[in-house]
């Protein structure tokens, strides 16, 4: 079994609200990744909670919203993976990236004609110059869904003071500030929360 490196921090109190982010990464192979409900002040983390199924649930999500082809599921760059637990919600961003052997093929252009061949660049969100980025929330006692890709720039708040959600590719402003992440200042037809510096 590979080793497991995993810290766990409580970062931000507001009440009875707390903010825990936690960032696991497995010196090789996969990455065991949970964001934890309703964890005490003590930050105690159930080991029952902490399994793989919460990473494959969030490519899951990314796979499922892409519509992507068995052929061509994209796969975690697990470095990239952010979760943090706020007020019992969780939220997550990662980007992926395609397997070497992505292929589509279409039928014939014409009756009796070979099979056509979709290049890598136009299948899914493959063909773009930057990995791609997924926002994830999970609502208590639901799995992992994604929003939305972070476009760009990212991150922004939602458009018109809308809240984070489904199709805005948003995060809460606390979740910004412990992703150690500062909103674009190029963002359109948004309201800018007051935000902390990264530190």
């Amino acid at each position: 079994m590979p080793s497991i490196r995993a810290r766990n921090e409580v970062v931000a109190r507001s009440g009875a609200a707390e903010v825990i982010l936690w960032y696991c990464r497995l010196s090789v192979g996969l990455l065991f990744v949970g964001a934890f409900a309703g964890c005490g002040r003590s930050a105690s983390l159930s080991s029952s909670q902490g399994t793989p199924t919460d990473v494959s649930a969030i490519t899951t999500a990314f796979n499922t919203w892409e519509g992507l082809p068995s052929s061509c599921l994209g796969m975690m760059n697990t470095e990239s993976l952010k979760v943090a637990l706020v007020s019992e919600v969780g939220w997550a961003i990662a980007t992926f990236r395609p397997p070497r052997d992505c292929t589509k093929s279409l039928g014939p252009a014409l009756p009796g004609g070979p099979p056509r061949t979709v290049p890598i660049a136009s299948i899914g969100p493959w063909g773009e110059s930057s990995p791609p980025l997924g926002v994830f929330e999970r609502l208590p006692g639901s799995p992992w869904r994604m929003n939305e890709e972070g476009g760009v720039p990212f991150p922004c708040p939602a458009p018109g003071g809308a809240p984070p959600g489904p199709y805005n590719g948003a995060l809460p402003p606390r979740v910004v500030e412990e992703f150690n992440l500062k909103y674009a200042p190029d963002c359109a037809n948004v309201s800018y929360p007051k935000q902390r510096p990264p530190t």
